[in-house]
């Protein structure tokens, strides 16, 4: 009966090896959050700026836009709506 049980338990060499090697944990991934939040932050704080400067209407929708677009597409989406919001908006 106790041989039994014995190989039942697992064996240790098994426990420490990862299920997915080389993919970033815990503070990385924290990180890597902080720096996409910050590259859509910076450009839609420079349209709020600007708007509230040149009192355009919809400032926070532009903004909104920019900032999601920033989250979404990175640096491309919040480069396409900043240019958007500087032909369209400041006519």
């Amino acid at each position: 009966m106790s041989v039994v049980l014995q190989s039942l338990q697992p064996v240790a060499a098994f426990r420490s090896i990862p299920l997915f090697p080389g993919l970033p944990g815990g503070p990385e991934l924290l990180v890597l959050f902080l720096i996409l939040v910050l590259v859509g932050i910076a450009p839609a704080l420079f349209v709020y700026y600007d708007a509230e400067r040149n009192r355009v209407p919809n400032r926070l929708a532009w903004t909104a836009a920019t900032f999601l677009a920033g989250l979404v597409g990175n640096l491309v989406g919040a480069g396409i709506v900043l240019v958007l919001y500087l032909v369209v908006a400041r006519r």
